[in-house]
């Protein structure tokens, strides 16, 4: 799994878990993470609105939903979005 977005990948270093947002749905899976390693990804629900993510969004890496939105719009578009935790693997 690719963490492109800067503020992303840091939040994860730093705290060991991200919220994060993938145009696709994915099985819940040990994943590798770039220079981080071994992480978990688990489904959490699929979003259809940018609201959703208000209880989210403090642990997204990202300052507030609007910046996360926008984002997550750059690279999904008008397609589905699906939320996940990837949290290090234990």
């Amino acid at each position: 799994m690719q963490f492109t977005i800067k503020c992303v990948k840091d939040f994860l270093a730093r705290q060991g878990f991200v919220y994060t947002v993938r145009g696709y749905k994915m099985r819940d899976d040990e994943i590798f993470v770039k220079g981080l390693g071994k992480h978990k990804r688990i489904f959490v629900k699929e979003i259809t609105d940018k609201k959703e993510l208000d209880q989210f969004v403090t642990c997204s890496g990202f300052n507030n939903t609007e910046n996360w939105w926008s984002t997550i719009l750059m690279f999904c578009g008008n397609h589905q979005k699906w939320l996940y935790l990837v949290e290090e693997a234990k």
